[in-house]
């Protein structure tokens, strides 16, 4: 029977004896080590990173949920009418506009519904005021005066008020309803309203300045709709609202 030899060991195979024992030797062992040393940070760097992109994923399908479970609770206030969870959080997810571009388009649609419940106030059709666009579709519901003349101001403004999912009304105020949960600063729609409420009650010209701005960024409005909101409903829906703030006199 033939007895095996053991493997070698490489350093028994090596003499390395005074391999490193040089001034080169020992300017590469120092950049050996210290590119061991830069691999450990950018590895401890990236893992990081990775965590932290993990943690991100999971707040933001958490957001998401809670946007859709908001869309579903809500889609029945002003009308009622069926929704699909996935077809919700896909309109949602279609458009791409910065915290800026949606605070502009808040601006239209809070200046078109306060104009809309002002020239539905002013007739005086029921004894109390209307504040909000949600108490005005619970209130025409059972009152056809009041519901005619609503059809008729969204007729001559162009606009889609039913209150189903498709309308104009809708889309909009399910916009603006999401959106009054995730932006913190509220400074700007007070001003807003403050200017819209000023200028109804007097004849000072400064209080329209508000609907003069957004007059003057009208075409650049359009243009930020049509580039970044890939919702055809959506789309439609804020161009029917800055329409509605054009024809303002």
């Amino acid at each position: 029977m033939v007895k095996k030899r053991p493997i070698p060991r490489l350093e028994d195979c090596i003499d390395t004896k005074g391999m490193f024992d040089s001034k080169e030797s020992d300017t590469y062992l120092k950049e050996l080590r210290d590119t061991i040393q830069l691999t450990d940070i950018v590895y401890t760097t990236l893992s990081t990173r990775i965590d932290k992109f993990s943690e991100d994923m999971l707040s933001l399908q958490s957001l998401a949920s809670a946007i859709s479970k908001r869309y579903e609770e809500k889609a029945s206030t002003v009308t009622a009418g069926s929704s699909n969870r996935k077809q919700l959080l896909q309109s949602i997810l279609h458009h791409k506009l910065s915290t800026e571009d949606i605070k502009t388009l808040c601006q239209y649609i809070d200046y078109a519904f306060e104009y809309i419940l002002w020239r539905i106030n002013e007739e005086r059709i029921i004894p109390y005021r209307i504040n909000t666009i949600t108490q005005l579709h619970k209130e025409k519901s059972g009152n056809r005066v009041l519901s005619h003349l609503y059809d008729n101001i969204a007729c001559e403004l162009k606009f889609t008020n039913s209150g189903k999912p498709n309308s104009d009304v809708y889309q909009l105020w399910t916009f603006r309803s999401d959106f009054n949960y995730t932006l913190n600063n509220k400074s700007w729609m007070e001003d807003t309203l403050s200017a819209i409420d000023r200028a109804r009650k007097s004849n000072d010209t400064s209080a329209a300045g508000t609907k003069r701005k957004l007059s003057k960024n009208i075409e650049q409005a359009k243009e930020m709709i049509r580039d970044n909101i890939q919702d055809e409903k959506l789309a439609q829906a804020l161009l029917s609202c800055i329409s509605v703030v054009s024809q303002i006199s």
